[in-house]
């Protein structure tokens, strides 16, 4: 599932917690990094070739 991150989306929990397999999409590193921090969740970042 494709969703937007937003930094504070939580119904990205809810889906990872149903193991869906999920990608957030997040502008802000910090958001991101905020997001992990506080859901105790171990990202894969990845980098596209125009980043």
């Amino acid at each position: 599932m494709l969703a937007p991150l937003y930094g504070k989306f939580l119904d990205l929990v809810r889906l990872v917690l149903q193991r869906y397999f999920v990608i957030g999409v997040e502008t802000s590193r910090l958001a991101v990094e905020k997001f992990f921090t506080e859901h105790k969740f171990s990202p894969k970042i990845e980098k596209t070739q125009n980043s």
